[in-house]
């Protein structure tokens, strides 16, 4: 049974490129960062507190690997 708090939507792999839809400017540090800004504006606000949470608990594996 699915957690309450989960959202399956997360966890949904990325559909596959599309090499007929190349974008040049994503091979930009400028052109990449503008699309990740627009990809996480397009996020519910649910999603974005999912994925900081994630992001945290990455930092704290990666923390405790250090030590």
């Amino acid at each position: 049974m699915p957690d309450a708090g989960h959202d399956a939507a997360a966890e949904r792999p990325l559909p596959p490129p599309d090499a007929t839809k190349a974008d040049a400017s994503l091979g930009t540090f400028e052109g990449l960062r503008r699309a990740q800004q627009a990809e996480f504006m397009a996020l519910s606000f649910r999603e974005k507190l999912e994925r900081l949470e994630q992001m945290a608990e990455v930092a704290d594996r990666l923390r405790l690997r250090k030590n």
